[in-house]
């Protein structure tokens, strides 16, 4: 499990606000792309498949409701992979992209 630790922000709402749009739009275009490159039916026509951004310590951060129940087990998966593979694994992976 990822140990979190406790952090105090400050911020305004208006900030707040334009980082909340931007997660969402970014879950949102990967669904895009995602459905738009599937070459699986499952995918393209049924739409079963949700996204989502966490932070290192498995905050949520953004998401798509492609899939609603997706979305109460997606936290659950997130930990399981960092509790497997590790944060610096997944940052290696994603530098190779």
């Amino acid at each position: 499990m990822a140990q979190t630790s406790e952090r105090k922000t400050d911020i305004d709402a208006v900030t707040f606000e334009v980082l909340r749009s931007a997660f969402e739009h970014t879950a949102d275009r990967m669904s895009t792309v995602l459905q738009r490159t599937s070459f699986s039916p499952i995918i393209y026509d049924m739409v079963d498949f949700s996204n989502a951004i966490f932070t290192p310590d498995v905050d949520l951060v953004g998401q798509t409701a492609n899939c609603p129940v997706h979305l109460a087990a997606m936290h659950f998966s997130a930990e399981a992979s960092l509790a497997e593979f590790g944060v610096a694994t997944l940052a290696r992976w994603r530098r190779l992209q």
